[in-house]
């Protein structure tokens, strides 16, 4: 085995698929009957739902609008990251619950409300453009250090808006700063990144009613077959990477979710299709 060192140029072995026009990436997968998914997400940061006005888009031929209400298979919350369990230095890990769709309230811009099923992309955007959505504002905190203290609101009632705490001391920490010739305070502040990923967040699930199995095409590669399992209640065959992991680019748990539980609604509500499948891409409206 070859082992590449630092200022060394690996053999690249994947490029010659993608400059001969061979590489599949999400938007290239269809199979039969497939639909597509767009989400309609929060304006506020923090608010009260009022009212969702679906009537205009329902009214679109081809058209599926599924709110929180309407998808009792998704009740139950999201499965949480947690920090490893054997580590000596966390002191608090307490993850909040998420649940696909929101439920009565939003917690963040961007937090996902309603659900839109179309034959196509652009039928399903343009349908999500036509929901009405009336929220009742409520303070919002975008401070982390504010959000820590005990006057700030609440993001979920009745817990702390602090979830981890992890605490890491090596050595005498006070006997070195008191004998330390200068001693330097300071307040740091990292700002936040992310990868620029190639193509957007993308996700393809087809459903077989025969074996009551799901395929998922994702473009990441988290193979996670536990959360389908619970966010489905179906056994999942096969998980296919459509493409590579840039950075930290990877399907959000909702949109994993909505697009399985899409493809079993679809196939379950027509006769006519011997399988459903649901595409979903993160960038939807």
């Amino acid at each position: 085995m070859t082992t590449v060192g630092i200022g060394q140029s690996p053999r690249r072995k994947e490029d010659e698929r993608l400059i001969t026009g061979r590489g599949r990436f999400i938007d290239d997968i269809a199979p039969p009957g497939l639909v597509h998914l767009a989400v309609v997400r929060s304006t506020h940061a923090r608010a009260r739902i009022v009212a969702v006005d679906t009537a205009a888009a329902r009214a679109l031929p081809g058209v599926g609008v599924f709110l929180a209400d309407d998808l009792p298979g998704l009740a139950e919350p999201l499965p949480a990251a947690r920090a490893d369990r054997t580590n000596p230095y966390v002191r608090l890990d307490t993850p909040r619950s998420q649940p696909p769709l929101a439920r009565g309230e939003v917690r963040y811009v961007g937090e996902p409300i309603v659900a839109v099923i179309g034959p196509d992309p652009y039928v399903a955007a343009d349908a999500a453009e036509l929901i009405r959505i009336e929220y009742e504002p409520w303070p919002a905190v975008v401070n982390a250090e504010a959000a820590m203290t005990a006057a700030s609101p609440a993001v979920h009632e009745g817990a702390s808006n602090v979830v981890g705490h992890v605490v890491k001391v090596i050595g005498d920490v006070d006997r070195a700063f008191t004998a330390a010739d200068v001693v330097v305070e300071d307040h740091p502040a990292h700002g936040r990144v992310t990868s620029m990923a190639i193509e957007t967040r993308g996700l393809c699930a087809a459903f077989d009613p025969v074996t009551s199995s799901i395929t998922v095409w994702a473009a990441h590669q988290a193979r996670r077959k536990g959360s389908i399992r619970r966010t489905c209640s179906s056994r999942c065959s096969r998980i296919i990477s459509a493409g590579p992991s840039n950075g930290s680019r990877r399907a959000p748990s909702f949109c994993r979710a909505l697009t399985r539980r899409g493809s079993k609604r679809i196939t379950r509500g027509s006769r006519r299709r011997t399988r459903g499948a649901c595409s979903a891409s993160t960038s939807a409206s």
